[in-house]
């Protein structure tokens, strides 16, 4: 039974001198006490739970009874508070410790009824009248639903809470806190493939950053804003994109998030470990009430926007859904299609770089029944006309204003759906975009990139495309058929341009090779020729990024390319198969430059170098290029019978240097070794001299056997000469013999005798010479 443990309850905490008599005794005392005053009544009357306060009154501690008689005293002086509003805290009083019964306005109600013919409706606004008064006095502290009785400790603490002031906009922004956290979490609203964010607004304050979209904004009770004309918030809600959500005032979340508020910062002010334990007690549970009333709050501010009033774009929408998220996300709904009107011209959509590239790799695409707009048929209008309209503005426009556009309101497309719509533009060769001045083709491998990416939209322009006139393409694919000899030439646009480009670079990166890797490397003929065909190359592809003027200079330039081409034709078939003749020729030219001399009696070996000479220093030498064999191979034919005759010439040299060496040095000499170590060299030029290949190294090994033959000599000369015998002690040393060398060929110089006079004045001479060589000198070696 409820008074039992009321009873017990109050033993426990309440009872002063431990006289409140236990269980039956005080039950049948309380019961006694309550139908006695109830005596005078009709069989309608109640006892309201109230007057059993009376029956424990006495035996309560007396910080309670003063609570109680300070609320009586008021009461009968009407200070603030009225009869009723006594029993009622007496009731409170009364279920303070009891938890199976909550206290709250209908628990109350019912307590406090004293007939059963009691309007139920009429007492409960009594009742809540009554806690309002009580909490006003601080008699009462309220935790959500459920209301407390104070103490004096707890009244002072209440008191004191009351007089803590907080900024209403801390209020707010916990409003704003709990309904963009906690019951609408949600930063984008999903709308079919779209996900679009919104500013989140409470009163006049925004929660997080600004997207410059839509708004979501929640005008609470503390908000000047809160009581404008109807008429304000439909015209600010057109004109700022928005749905305001007019949070119900029947609701009371405000007051419940400002105690709460009031609460914490009241304790944030305190040293609450210093206190004593019945204080920190009483603060431990008004923490606990601020979590209550902050949990309470949540659920009335969801009340509140269920009972509020939606303003949508310039119009107040009754939204059916029961619950706030539903019609939270009903609001964005009607928003975001009132906003972005323009939102459903794209109906299909593309998710990746692939579907991209699938529309740049195929043919133009069809929209199905025209003027039905499937297949993004008005979007595709859209953009178009609107890049005409800065095409006759002459308005520069890149891919990211082109993106920006239509991302924003009143379109919100995606980017990779824009991306798309001006694919399928470059596809039906109605736009073209330049990246760095230059048209960048459908092909290109970084187009994708200039359609999506940030880093390279603003840097890609997005342009009308000027076509070439029917004739000029005409023109061009008759000449091209002509001078290539090919007829599968594209006629259309995209295809010519792509062919004209692709084969104008082929030729010249051709060309370039020739000039780079060729004729680097030799006196080849014709360069002027190149240099003149890659320079008309360069000339026609500098109108590469303007279609038309590309078209124009390559038919301006018909007649060059077919003359350039003919003179071409020689060239490249030199390099291709007279190159390799062309170069033999060239060594063999520069083999020759220093044998010359050889020749001079031949004069048909004469006549061949310099016919080979002649048709390396011709300008177009490829006629004559197919003699050059024959002229080589008598050449080096000749060359073979000299060098053989040269090679005898040489190994009788050395055959007779050796005879000299041998004559000299004698038999049993002491000079064997020398001798010896001579013949092994001699042996090793006899080697070389079989191996040699040219006439001048020849001529230069006659003057080192020479050479050496003379360093030999004069030493087997020293050696042979030596006096083996001693001198004896004190005798003067023999001086040493002053022997001159002399040349053989500075004896007897080169002259034709055709006399025995001749004869006779020759040998006089040599005679003489050695006669006077001989008077300041011990010897003459002759060399």
């Amino acid at each position: 039974m409820i008074i039992q443990k009321v009873l017990a309850e109050i033993r426990k905490h309440g009872n002063s001198g431990k006289h409140l008599s236990g269980g039956e005794r005080s039950m049948l005392s309380g019961f006694q006490e309550a139908a006695q005053k109830v005596q005078g009544k009709d069989e309608n009357a109640l006892v309201p739970f109230s007057q059993f306060y009376d029956t424990v009154h006495t035996f309560l501690e007396s910080p309670i009874r003063r609570v109680i008689d300070r609320c009586q005293t008021a009461a009968d002086k009407h200070d603030g508070l009225e009869q009723r509003d006594v029993s009622v805290l007496k009731l409170l009083y009364l279920v303070r410790y009891i938890d199976d019964i909550k206290a709250n306005i209908d628990n109350i109600a019912i307590l406090m009824v004293d007939d059963i013919r009691t309007d139920k409706i009429t007492l409960r606004r009594e009742i809540a009248e009554s806690l309002e008064r009580l909490e006003r006095q601080n008699y009462v502290a309220r935790n959500g639903d459920n209301y407390s009785f104070l103490t004096d400790e707890e009244q002072d603490i209440a008191i004191d809470i009351r007089n803590t002031s907080v900024d209403s906009g801390t209020i707010v922004q916990s409003i704003g806190q709990t309904i963009f956290s906690e019951i609408y979490p949600s930063k984008k609203y999903k709308y079919n493939k779209y996900d679009f964010s919104y500013d989140q607004y409470i009163d006049e304050t925004i929660v997080g950053a600004a997207t410059g979209g839509v708004r979501l904004r929640f005008v609470t009770v503390a908000s000047d804003y809160y009581n404008v004309p109807e008429a304000r918030l439909i015209m600010d809600s057109q004109v700022n994109n928005e749905a305001i959500v007019l949070l119900s005032s029947e609701v009371q979340y405000f007051e419940e998030l400002e105690t709460a508020a009031k609460i914490r910062k009241y304790i944030k002010q305190k040293n609450v470990s210093q206190l004593p334990e019945s204080i920190q007690d009483i603060i431990r549970k008004r923490q606990a009430q601020a979590r209550t009333l902050e949990e309470s709050a949540k659920a009335q501010i969801d009340k509140a926007i269920v009972g509020g009033a939606f303003f949508i774009c310039g119009e107040k929408i009754e939204i059916k859904y029961g619950e706030a998220k539903g019609k939270l996300d009903e609001a964005l709904k009607q928003l975001i299609e009132s906003v972005y009107s323009k939102l459903n011209l794209v109906n299909t959509f593309y998710e990746s770089d692939a579907d991209i590239l699938t529309i740049l790799n195929g043919e133009p695409q069809q929209s199905g029944f025209a003027g039905m707009g499937s297949n993004n048929e008005f979007a595709l209008n859209e953009v178009s006309q609107w890049l005409e309209e800065r095409h006759m503005s002459h308005v520069p426009v890149s891919m990211g204003d082109v993106q920006r556009r239509y991302q924003a309101i009143p379109y919100g497309w995606r980017e990779i759906d824009i991306a798309a719509l001006v694919a399928r533009l470059i596809v039906s060769q109605k736009i073209e975009i330049r990246y760095g001045g230059a048209v960048v083709g459908k092909d290109d491998k970084n187009l994708v990139r200039y359609l999506r990416v940030k880093s390279e939209i603003d840097k890609a322009s997005v342009s009308r495309r000027i076509a070439p006139s029917e004739d000029d393409m005409r023109k061009t694919v008759k000449f091209l058929r002509d001078w290539l000899g090919q007829m599968s030439i594209a006629e259309d646009e995209d295809g010519l341009l792509t062919f004209v480009k692709d084969t104008l670079t082929a030729r010249l990166q051709s060309y370039e090779n020739l000039l780079t890797a060729e004729y680097s490397r030799d006196r080849y003929p014709q360069k002027e020729v190149v240099i003149s065909a890659r320079d008309l190359m360069r000339d026609i592809l500098s109108q590469k990024n303007d279609n038309v003027a590309l078209l124009k200079r390559l038919l301006a330039k018909q007649d060059d390319l077919l003359d350039s081409t003919e003179d071409m034709e020689e060239i490249e078939a030199f390099f291709k198969s007279q190159r390799t003749i062309f170069d033999a020729a060239r060594k063999l030219q520069s083999d020759l430059q220093n044998e010359r001399d050889y020749f001079v009696t031949d004069s048909d070996t004469n006549g061949k170098i310099n016919e080979i000479s002649a048709i390396l220093g011709m300008p177009k030498p490829y006629g004559r290029i197919k003699d050059l064999s024959d002229l080589m191979q008598g050449i080096k034919i000749a060359y073979g019978v000299l060098l053989e005759q040269k090679k005898e010439e040489v190994r009788g040299i050395i055959t007779l240097c050796m005879g000299d060496v041998h004559t000299l040095a004698g038999v049993g000499s002491k000079a064997n070794d020398e001798v010896k170590k001579s013949d092994d060299r001699f042996t090793e030029y006899k080697q070389k001299v079989t191996d040699a290949t040219s006439l001048t190294v020849l001529d230069a090994m006659i003057t080192q056997l020479q050479n050496y033959k003379d360093q030999v000599c004069k030493r087997v000369e020293s050696m042979l000469h030596e006096d083996p015998a001693p001198h004896e002690a004190g005798a003067e040393k023999p001086k040493p013999q002053k022997i001159v060398q002399v040349r053989r060929y500075d004896v007897f110089p080169v002259k034709r005798l055709t006399s025995k006079d001749d004869v006779d004045a020759y040998l006089e001479g040599i005679r003489k010479k050695l006669y006077d060589t001989l008077e300041a000198n011990d010897g003459i070696q002759i060399n």
